[in-house]
C-alpha cells in the first residue's frame, strides 16, 4: 500500500510552478468546509473564532498537498495564517522565476517531438497559460505560426474557421489547402533563395504572408 496522502487537488512541490493553481484549490477547500478566514488576515467586522481544531483543519489540508520537501521544511508551522503567509512570501513571486524557463520551452516545443496532436495541443495551450499568467501571453497567431513553422508538411491540417483555439480542438480542413500551404512554403522559399544570391533582403516565412494570399483565393477551396 502507498504512504503516498491522498490528494484532492495537484500537489505543491519545492518549485511552486503551480503555486496559484494550488492557493485557488486550497481557498474553495477550505471554502466548503466553512475556515477560510483561518489563512486570512483578522477581520475585526468578522465573527469567526480561531481554534486549535480549526487550524489543525487547514494545516492539515495544506501540508497533505505539499511535497516531502516543503512538509519537512515546515512542518513545525502549527498556525495556518503563518503556514500561508510563509508560502506566499516564497512563491508569491514566482512569475520572475518562471518566466526565462518558459520562454526556452516555448522556443524549442516542435510538432515532431511529440507522439500525437493531443500531445503537442496539451504541451502548447499548458504553455500558452503559463505564459500569459506571467504576463507574457501569445497571440493567436503565434500559437499558429509556431505549429505551421514545425510540424511536417505531409502532416498539416489547417482549420477553414481559422481560430487556433477551435484548430486546437482538430478542426480539420481540405487537404487542398494543407497542400496550398505546402506549394506556398516551397515558392517562398525559393524566393528567399534567389534573394539571397542577388543579396537582396531575405525573405521571411510567416503566418501572415501565407493568410494574405488565402484571401484571395475563392471560398470553393474549403471543403
Amino acid at each position: 500500500m502507498s504512504n503516498e496522502p491522498r490528494l484532492d487537488f495537484q500537489m505543491l512541490d519545492s518549485t511552486g510552478s503551480e503555486y496559484y493553481s494550488w492557493v485557488t484549490d486550497v481557498e474553495n477547500h477550505l471554502t466548503s468546509k466553512g475556515i477560510l478566514p483561518i489563512i486570512q488576515a483578522p477581520d475585526p467586522g468578522l465573527v469567526f473564532q480561531r481554534t486549535p481544531t480549526k487550524h489543525a483543519q487547514a494545516i492539515i489540508l495544506m501540508r497533505r498537498h505539499m511535497d516531502k520537501a516543503l512538509r519537512l521544511e515546515y512542518m513545525s508551522m502549527k498556525d495556518a495564517r503563518e503556514l500561508w503567509v510563509a508560502l506566499e512570501e516564497r512563491f508569491g513571486n514566482i512569475q520572475d522565476t518562471l518566466l526565462p524557463d518558459l520562454k526556452v520551452q516555448w522556443n524549442n516545443i516542435r510538432f515532431s517531438d511529440f507522439k500525437s496532436v493531443a500531445e503537442y495541443n496539451s504541451e502548447a495551450l499548458r504553455l500558452k497559460a503559463m505564459l500569459k499568467f506571467c504576463g507574457k501571453p501569445l497571440t493567436e497567431d503565434e500559437l499558429l505560426e509556431k505549429t505551421l513553422s514545425t510540424i511536417p508538411v505531409s502532416a498539416i491540417v489547417i482549420s477553414k474557421c481559422g481560430s487556433i483555439e477551435h484548430w486546437f480542438k482538430q478542426c480539420h480542413a481540405s487537404t487542398k489547402l494543407a497542400a496550398s500551404y505546402k506549394e506556398y512554403r516551397q515558392n517562398r522559399e525559393q524566393e528567399s533563395n534567389l534573394a539571397e544570391n542577388e543579396d537582396s533582403e531575405d525573405v521571411n516565412l510567416t503566418i501572415e504572408d501565407f493568410k494574405a494570399e488565402q484571401m484571395h483565393e475563392d471560398a470553393a477551396d474549403f471543403d
